[in-house]
């Protein structure tokens, strides 16, 4: 019971600070380089990577050395992997899928998402995130 009302208490205090903490922190800028192409020897593997800033590269010196740069360089030595990333800082499953219906893409043998943490910051609850994660899956068992 105390810790409930310290909770309570203590709400609107970590809010603000919360809020002031997310004012403060820079934004960082998406990396430069292709999002798509085709690179390698062997089999084609056609890989689609959507997502977030994660999956966008933000953090990184160069698309190369994001995480779809890295997936593309370490398959490329036994697949010809050709590629397509979509992804955005700020990206929500939600805003993923609305960018998704407006778009002709496909078909893909694997597709890798980086999406959940806007979900999360944005208040958007477990049951709902798991609706909309369902829903991107079902896209792709169409292509």
């Amino acid at each position: 019971m105390g810790y409930q009302l310290a909770g309570f208490a203590l709400g609107p205090v970590l809010y603000l600070q919360g809020k002031a903490v997310r004012r403060s922190i820079p934004v960082l800028p998406e990396p430069d380089g292709a999002r798509e192409g085709r690179r390698g020897n062997g089999s084609l593997l056609k890989i689609l990577v959507l997502g977030d800033s994660a999956a966008a590269g933000v953090g990184a010196p160069s698309m190369y050395e994001s995480l779809t740069g890295q997936l593309v360089e370490q398959l490329s030595g036994s697949f010809t992997v050709e590629w397509c990333l979509v992804a955005k800082t700020g990206a929500t499953t939600a805003s993923t899928l609305k960018h998704l219906n407006k778009r002709e893409l496909g078909p893909f043998d694997v597709c890798v998402t980086s999406l959940g943490v806007n979900d999360v910051t944005s208040g958007l609850s477990v049951k709902n995130w798991l609706v909309q994660q369902n829903m991107l899956r079902k896209n792709f068992t169409m292509i």
